[in-house]
């Protein structure tokens, strides 16, 4: 794996690094760019406005503590 370089190193956010295996298969000849997934709801808001909650809606529910 570390020969074909598919062992990938990832910022862990928090000052650490994470080493992964990456996929073998390139069909662009790129190799892959990993990143970190967001953190958790980090796009709560975006996705409650595009299903056409208000701010206001918003600020609610997450005084209702429905979503964080």
């Amino acid at each position: 794996m570390r020969a074909n370089n598919y062992i990938l190193h990832i910022d862990a956010g928090d000052g650490r690094t994470v080493s992964l295996v990456g996929a073998p298969q390139q069909f662009d000849q790129t190799p892959p760019q990993p990143s970190r997934a967001p953190e958790h709801a980090a796009h709560t808001d975006e996705v409650l406005l595009e299903l056409g909650y208000s701010w206001d809606d918003i600020i609610q529910l997450k005084l209702d503590e429905v979503v964080t």
